[in-house]
């Protein structure tokens, strides 16, 4: 009856901790839902929010903060919305970029939300460029390009890839840029003729106006002379679809004949400038006292002062009128400055001095005002961040105390469980337990047998045989040793008859003769010895190169937090940033050792696909947009035709490799990223200025850790790591001595 009793104990235990444990998981739910649970207040939705942020930003603001807190909605969301709050309604740029990229930065964002996430790049890449920061927004577009691409977004693919070409140009690669931006204008017609609507009608003049300006600003207005006509075209063509709203339509239009009339005024074509002038003077925009604004740089241009002075004094009254605000950059560039050229061009000293002053207090009141911004955003900036550690230290402490509990719960369970097994087992265990002493005793007998058995073996007929062998060892040792001169010293010690027996026996034992094995040893002791020498100087080298960054980490630390040293905030900035790129340098170090011992222990060939070469260059562009002060980085592109047979990424790894040598040894003058079709695939060049590399170190300089000068940052393991990539797709990276202004290292495909 006992074994009865105790299996229902069992089953009573595991029952009482199934239903403990669900009980907990049940709480842990209803915790989460009655967090996340939709409030009754009927102002807390999204649609309500859409509708009164352009009215009443600030009560969207708290609204979108109170939502998020309560789980109401997704903080990827919340950003997203407050996003373009900051950006159209509040014209607050660094906070509108906060947010946005705290939402771009959240990995929930791109899977449940596609369509805001691939608009949440395009608007970074807008905000950045607009910034001048055209490195990010080009990585940026990019990444909208492809998100745009893989759900058919045409237009806003199209729409990107202009974007793409204006930074292109900006980065120092004007001829890529341009090209890339009309043959997004080209598609944007084609897209319209396919799917024609308001949207898709205006990106085709708004995409082409964009270039337009972009040279008239550029200084290159001359060029933009022949494309006139088209633009013209383009602009009648969306008209006559009536696809644009009358007002958005003469909008475009005086906007459009403005361009155009700077471009003639910078051509010095008054007469053509004249012209389209007078259509934009037709616009309704053109005949409003604000459109006028317009034509004031042409009235300079064509030295209409007094046209001028009245255009810009009829501004100047109707903002005093308005009680609208002069402190602002467009009455600093549109008014002021244009009546200085004026007066200035008129001869009228005292105006002009007037003017002057009037700018210059303009322009401190603009810093001023604009510092004051800065520092606000900065603070909502910090506030924000300070909340969302708030919240992350609440939730892992949640995280913590439901992870205990879960442990605690899965504790007892096991516990259980373990119980159960060892009662079940234990009657097995008892009645197993005779039969494997008995193995084991049986096992000590013939253990016992096995040694009685042994010595009569050894002394049997069989001595002869055991007793050549122990010789044919000893002679082995003695041939390793490195005083062992004689080979006949050693057969004779070992107790053989001569030197030719032992020889023969030696021979026919080992497959070779004791000189042969003698000779064999020694180049195994010396490939040992090189073996132990590469492994110390590499020791050596990577103790230095970590030893160095370590020591600058550490002092700077120990300044950081002593609390008897007073540290100023730019100096915190100042360590706080060696110690970042002192890590970095670390950080950077590793992988490239990792990279090369990957490439070089894996010996077999690496993937290849046809690829254009002008991709290769996008993709080097995207790691390396500029060089350093007095330095020029220049791609020279070729067709888009052109197609080789390699790996992509192995090629972009190396010349990246190349460049950032290459820009690390130039101290003035350029570095050239080039590419030579040939017969066996084609050769790409990486060309500098700088200190070069003697002739005789051509071969020297792709040893790790070699460096020509040592004051050079870098740890020497770039050409290295080119070469052992090059080795893995069946190309060759040399120099090419006969070069002489600098360096140029050449990737044989």
């Amino acid at each position: 009856m006992q074994p009865v009793k105790r299996n229902i104990d069992i089953r009573q235990i595991l029952l009482t901790l199934s239903i403990t444990l669900a009980a907990a998981l049940t709480m842990g739910c209803n915790g989460k839902q009655t967090s996340e649970e939709t409030s009754s207040d009927s102002t807390h939705t999204r649609k309500y929010i859409v509708q009164i942020h352009t009215k009443q930003p600030n009560l969207a603001l708290r609204i979108l903060d109170t939502m998020e807190t309560r789980k109401e909605m997704e903080s990827y969301n919340a950003d997203y919305i407050r996003m373009a709050i900051y950006h159209n309604v509040l014209s607050q740029r660094r906070l509108s970029r906060f947010h946005c990229l705290r939402a771009v930065n959240n990995p929930d964002f791109k899977k449940k939300n596609k369509e805001d996430y691939c608009d949440a790049l395009r608007m970074l890449a807008e905000l950045d460029y607009k910034e001048s920061r055209y490195s990010s927004s080009l990585n940026y577009a990019k990444k909208a390009t492809d998100e745009a691409r893989k759900r058919g977004n045409r237009q806003l693919e199209n729409k990107m890839m202009h974007c793409v070409g204006r930074n292109t140009v900006k980065i120092g690669n004007p001829k890529a840029g341009y090209e890339m931006m009309w043959k997004a204008t080209e598609n944007s017609e084609k897209i319209f003729d396919e799917n024609p609507d308001m949207y898709t009608a205006d990106e085709v003049i708004f995409s082409f106006a964009t270039i337009l300006e972009m040279m008239l600003k550029e200084g290159k207005a001359s060029d933009a002379i022949p494309h006139i006509h088209e633009m013209t075209r383009r602009m009648e063509k969306v008209e006559k679809s009536g696809l644009l709203p009358e007002y958005y339509m003469d909008t475009r239009k005086a906007s459009i004949y403005a361009i155009i009339m700077n471009i003639y005024d910078k051509v010095g074509d008054i007469k053509s400038a004249e012209k389209y002038k007078k259509e934009f003077e037709k616009t309704n925009i053109g005949k409003s006292e604000t459109g006028k604004i317009n034509l004031v740089t042409h009235y300079l241009t064509s030295k209409q002062y007094s046209q001028l002075l009245k255009t810009t004094q009829a501004m100047r009254e109707r903002i005093r009128v308005q009680m609208q605000d002069s402190i602002t950059s467009e009455y600093l560039t549109n008014i002021l400055v244009n009546e200085f050229e004026a007066y200035k061009a008129m001869g009228n000293e005292r105006m002009a001095r007037l003017t002057a002053e009037a700018m210059l207090t303009i322009r401190d009141s603009i810093d001023k005002r604009t510092q004051e911004n800065d520092v606000m955003q900065l603070a909502k900036i910090y506030e924000t961040q300070e909340k969302d550690l708030k919240l992350a230290d609440q939730d892992r402490l949640l995280a913590r105390q439901k992870l205990i509990m879960y442990a605690f719960i899965g504790l007892l369970i096991i516990a259980a469980v373990t119980i159960a097994l060892m009662i079940y087992y234990n009657k097995k265990i008892n009645r197993r337990s005779k039969a494997a002493v008995a193995t084991i005793s049986q096992l000590v007998e013939q253990q016992d047998e096995l040694s009685k058995l042994r010595p009569n073996n050894i002394t049997d007929g069989n001595t002869d045989n055991f007793v050549k062998e122990i010789s044919m060892n000893q002679s082995v040792n003695m041939l390793k040793r490195d005083d062992c001169n004689s080979i006949e010293e050693v057969a004779k010690r070992c107790g053989f008859k001569d030197e030719k027996t032992f020889t023969r026996l030696f021979e026919s034992h080992y497959g070779l003769t004791p000189s042969e094995y003698m000779h064999w040893n020694k180049l195994a002791n010396k490939k040992k010895d090189n073996s132990s020498d590469m492994k110390t100087s590499f020791i050596r080298n990577m103790s230095h190169e970590i030893r160095t960054p370590l020591n600058q980490i550490s002092g700077f630390v120990q300044l950081l937090t002593d609390p008897n040293v007073k540290v100023e905030d730019s100096q915190k900035k100042e360590f706080n940033d060696i110690i970042v790129d002192q890590t970095r340098h670390m950080t950077k170090m590793l992988n490239d050792l990792i990279e090369i011992s990957e490439y070089e222990s894996d010996k077999s060939r690496l993937p290849t696909s046809d690829i254009t070469v002008n991709s290769i260059f996008t993709s080097v562009m995207e790691l390396h947009a500029e060089a350093k002060p007095g330095v020029q980085l220049i791609y020279e592109t070729v067709d888009d035709n052109i197609v080789i047979t390699s790996n992509h990424d192995a090629i972009v790894r190396i010349l990246s490799c190349l460049v950032d040598n290459a820009i690390k040894n130039t101290d003035s003058g350029f570095v050239k990223v080039a590419f030579s079709p040939a017969s066996s695939g084609g050769v790409f060049s990486v060309t500098d200025t700088g200190r070069g590399v003697p002739t005789d170190k051509a071969e020297t300089i792709f040893e790790r850790f070699y460096k020509l000068d040592s004051f050079t940052p870098g740890v020497g393991l770039g050409l290295t790591l080119s070469r052992a990539i090059a080795k893995r797709i069946g190309a060759r990276v040399s120099l090419d001595t006969n070069y002489n202004a600098g360096a140029r290292f050449t990737i044989e495909l």
